[in-house]
């Protein structure tokens, strides 16, 4: 079997067993050294889905809108800079917000496969988390209420609710139905694959957040047990 069916099939597992913080990874090591163009494909499908909600909250908010229609001419015209974000958001806004960031990055070091793939992975997976918290929100405005006044430390008990979850889920489906559709199970694959893992692991270590090319006295804090320099990654 060859390595991408593999992950699809693994991809496929945790959804079905709801096990959908593992969907992330999965869906790195599937898109891991493809194009950035398929990678903005998938992303932009689950962000376009949301970007209606908040453009309904905010209607005077447009710029989502350019950059998403437009990522690489948005780069090219303001770097990485986001316009800061307007008041009163929900915790769903606040997340899918953050995409953007990732956006923004992946079309900075666009030739980076640790990059575009580890940033696209970030506004895949926020994006459908909005999504799932957005159904949550609507329905259950007095627990969201509840959330929004509750410490940091309970907040998760919020955050991890069925109806969330069940949403989260149907779109992690459209995710693996999407990457099947698209033949990716059969594309070539000359991964370095040992290269890819200590990626993995690099992102792993940073709690899947994004990655940003660090100044040598960061990357030296921790970081030496890497068997690949991530000077040759990044």
């Amino acid at each position: 079997m060859n390595r991408r069916r593999q992950e699809y099939d693994n991809l496929v597992k945790a959804i079905e067993s709801e096990e959908l913080e593992q969907c992330p990874y999965f869906c790195f090591k599937m898109l891991y050294g493809l194009s950035p163009e398929l990678h903005f494909h998938l992303v932009y499908s689950k962000m376009n889905g949301y970007l209606s909600v908040l453009e309904n909250r905010f209607p005077e908010v447009t710029w989502p809108r350019k950059l998403l229609d437009n990522p690489k001419g948005y780069v090219d015209k303001h770097g990485r800079q986001i316009p800061d974000s307007p008041e009163g958001l929900n915790i769903d806004d606040e997340m899918f917000l953050f995409c953007f960031h990732a956006i923004a990055l992946a079309y900075t070091y666009i030739d980076s496969y640790a990059i575009v793939s580890t940033s696209f992975v970030c506004a895949l997976e926020n994006s459908i988390r909005a999504l799932g918290l957005n159904a949550w929100i609507e329905k259950k405005p007095i627990e969201h209420q509840a959330f929004m006044k509750t410490s940091d430390d309970n907040k998760r008990k919020y955050l991890d609710n069925a109806i969330s979850i069940d949403v989260e889920k149907q779109e992690w489906q459209d995710v693996a139905s999407w990457l099947k559709k698209k033949g990716l199970l059969e594309m070539p694959d000359d991964v370095d694959v040992e290269k890819m893992e200590a990626v993995l692991k690099y992102w792993e270590n940073g709690e899947f957040s994004l990655i940003v090319p660090k100044t040598r006295e960061l990357l030296e804090q921790g970081r030496d047990d890497l068997e690949i320099n991530i000077f040759d990654i990044l």
